[in-house]
């Protein structure tokens, strides 16, 4: 056996979670949107809520975003990090834990990079239907879209088409 260092061992553990099955839509219609990703992916939370609301049709109240970050600088009252997390992965913050909790229709996850944490946060996601950039990492995501080079808006586009297929937006 390998001998692997007790970093490797937390994410191994932390990934075994994740699962390939990702049930049954139960979803009418959108009406509710959470959304995660890194620092460098959302600029502006205000931005973000605009942009959905305008794209999806849903109030701006009924949508919520949470960025992560590492660094102290950037931190705000929509963001978390790896001090918000113990070192086997549980939430040790209020506010993530009550972000993870509610039960929303969608979540969109604008991660590029993937990290342990904006992965922990998307396994422990409450939302009908699960969206992101294609990531080899995630595997509970309903809607994956290639190319990572795209930008927020035209991701929204193109899943606004997809959820039209299937008559839930």
């Amino acid at each position: 056996m390998k001998d692997m260092s007790w970093k490797k061992r937390i994410v191994s553990k932390i990934n075994s979670n994740f699962q390939e099955y990702k049930g049954p839509i139960e979803i009418e219609r959108i009406q509710s949107i959470a959304v995660i990703g890194g620092s460098e992916d959302i600029v502006s939370a205000e931005e973000v809520v605009d942009s959905l609301s305008k794209e999806f049709g849903v109030s701006k109240n009924s949508i919520k975003v949470m960025v992560y970050s590492d660094v102290k600088s950037v931190k705000n009252q929509v963001s978390f990090g790896p001090e918000d997390f113990s070192i086997f992965g549980k939430i040790k913050s209020s506010d993530l834990e009550e972000f993870t909790m509610e039960k929303v229709d969608l979540l969109i996850n604008y991660q590029r990079l993937a990290n342990v944490y904006g992965n922990r946060v998307n396994l422990l996601s409450r939302a009908s239907f699960k969206a992101g950039f294609e990531s080899s990492e995630l595997k509970n995501l309903n809607f994956e879209l290639k190319g990572g080079e795209l930008s927020n808006e035209v991701f929204d586009k193109e899943l606004v088409k997809y959820l039209n297929i299937l008559n839930i937006c």
